[in-house]
């Protein structure tokens, strides 16, 4: 029973993060072999790759979370719902709360 549960999580992960991280891992593989093979070098580059995990796994958890706001503000706008594609910020796909307008009068997150 238990190995179904860890299977159904693996199918949530979304494809973009794993290729991201196969293409660090795969990157960071590559440099070990070509520059350090020294225990030192592999250490120094494998805690610069769980950095770099890290990090994209952060941007993955925080577009998740962004975009299930959405959903849930399109669900209590009911029919005004086309009103949220004014309310979002269109590079980090949040919210906006603090809005700035450019010249052109696109509204972006401060």
């Amino acid at each position: 029973m238990q190995d179904n549960v860890v299977n159904e999580e693996r199918t949530n992960v979304p494809q973009e993060a794993l290729a991201a991280l196969s293409s660090i891992l795969h990157g960071a593989l590559a440099r070990v072999a070509r520059h350090d093979k020294t225990p030192e070098g592999k250490a120094r580059v494998l805690k610069n790759l769980l950095a770099h995990m890290k990090r994209s796994g952060e941007e993955v958890v925080r577009q998740h979370v962004a975009g299930l706001k959405i959903s849930a503000l399109r669900q209590c706008l009911g029919r005004a719902e086309g009103v949220v594609e004014h309310l979002v910020c269109p590079l980090s796909g949040e919210v906006l709360r603090h809005p700035v307008v450019d010249k052109e009068g696109r509204a972006f997150e401060r």
